[in-house]
């Protein structure tokens, strides 16, 4: 999956001890770079500094792994990251399982900005993110309502494309080329977004070229993965949301495995935006891919239970068990199938804990996506010469159901201001009574 590097012995003994506690079954290696320090260990470091590698460094060597990553440029897909002792192999196993967990936020959220744009890769020399978190994760605005309510939040004209980076508890931070240009947060009831620039920035920032290498390397990671943990399974089911992820896995697998060995699982709850019906069905099309739909019901089951809410999502137990209902045809009729979905390492909670290859029921279920974040996803499938679902061309983080209690003030905006969902839409104008009360009783009204 990736690998670590350490200075010494010692240092590689304590992380591997982490990884077996906090990441066992997710096939991380960790290596020693020969125990030398000073310019040993930078040249050591430079000379075995790829892609998908995490450096940890105590504070006897920081400096001389600073000095490496300096050297190196910008290589996608790594990380520095600091662990507060004076060796490595002093650490408690959860401080490295953290410092462990900040160089994966480092792979994947990384941005770097040079004279060729930005870069969604960390660097030393040309870093544009402050401080990297876990939780944190990116996505990118090409066009569309999420630009233009940035341009009114902040008082400058924004072009797309616009980086955004979402933090824990709904906090923010928008980048265009390279500069910071509002933060704050988006919350279920309210947009609070302090705009820190108000000048016009206009740039030519073409991330698919400034990311080519990036793309490249992530498209090589993703092919090997396939052909490695894919091996003779009949069949390879995407269960397709039309959300990017989903979309990306689903382009991989035809491309890697011959569409004749890939079906795409779309569950259709009955409350799904207008937009990412068309869109499945044109990219299915495109791809000309077995489609299969299955109806989750959501909309009939409202009738009878109302809404979900945040505390009680039942509606997630009905996709999938129309998923699974699918998968349970599919092995009687394939034989050997494998799952591939779409998780990645900062979508929720639980997600993050999976390995990359598990096992569910008696299906084998692999995450291609795991390590990366939400802007490489993005940029994957534009690469490919297929479009996004237009929710994210307006600015959505996600895409889902139109009456999901977990969309935000900023998403709400955007359907309004686009009419992505008709105004005498019975569960929606429901959802949005729903939202009101809530809103009137977190305010005391």
């Amino acid at each position: 999956m990736f690998r670590i590097l350490v200075r010494g012995k010692k240092d590689r003994n304590a992380v591997s001890k982490a990884v077996d506690l906090f990441y066992n079954g997710w096939g991380i290696t960790v290596e020693s770079l020969g125990g030398s320090r000073g310019r040993g260990f930078t040249d050591a470091l430079i000379e075995k500094l790829k892609p998908f590698t995490i450096v940890l460094a105590g504070r006897r060597d920081l400096e001389s792994a600073v000095e490496a990553f300096s050297q190196a440029g910008i290589t996608p897909f790594t990380g520095l990251s600091f662990v507060n002792r004076s060796e490595v192999r002093n650490a408690r196993l959860e401080m490295i399982g953290h410092a462990i967990d900040r160089g994966r936020a480092m792979m994947r959220a990384g941005l770097s900005y040079t004279r060729e744009g930005s870069i969604l890769a960390y660097s030393v020399n040309h870093n544009v993110i402050n401080e990297y978190h876990p939780e944190m994760d990116n996505f990118i605005i090409t066009g569309g309502k999420g630009a233009e309510l940035l341009s009114e939040i902040t008082g400058a004209t924004i072009n797309p494309p616009i980086i955004a980076y979402k933090y824990g508890e709904g906090v923010h931070e928008f980048y265009k080329c390279g500069r910071l240009i509002a933060k704050g947060k988006l919350g279920l009831f309210k947009t609070e977004l302090t705009p820190v620039s108000n000048s016009h920035i206009d740039c030519n920032d073409n991330l698919l070229h400034s990311n080519s290498n990036v793309i490249r390397e992530m498209d090589s990671y993703i092919r090997k993965f396939l052909e490695t943990n894919v091996g003779e399974a009949d069949l390879a089911v995407v269960p397709w949301s039309g959300g990017k992820d989903s979309t990306a896995i689903l382009i991989s697998a035809v491309e890697v495995l011959g569409k004749e060995r890939v079906v795409a699982v779309h569950s259709d709850t009955g409350v799904e935006f207008p937009d990412t019906v068309r869109y499945v069905s044109s990219v299915a099309e495109k791809m000309g891919v077995r489609l299969i739909t299955v109806k989750a019901g959501l909309d009939n089951a409202i009738k009878h239970r109302g809404l979900p809410r945040l505390g009680e999502r039942w509606c997630t137990g009905l996709k999938l068990d129309a998923l699974h209902r699918v998968f349970r045809e599919l092995k009687k009729e394939y034989g050997n199938i494998v799952v591939l979905v779409g998780d990645r390492d900062a979508e929720s909670k639980i997600r993050v804990k999976r390995p990359p290859v598990r096992v569910e029921e008696d299906r084998l279920v692999l995450s291609p996506l795991k390590i990366f974040g939400g802007g490489h996803v993005e940029l994957y499938i534009l690469s490919k010469g297929f479009d996004l679902n237009p929710l994210y061309t307006m600015g959505f983080y996600r895409v889902g159901c139109y009456i999901c209690p977990s969309l935000r003030h900023w998403e709400l905006s955007i359907i309004r201001k686009a009419g992505l969902v008709r105004e005498d839409n019975l569960y929606f104008n429901m959802f949005i009574k729903e939202r009101r009360v809530g809103e009137d009783e977190r305010n005391g009204r």
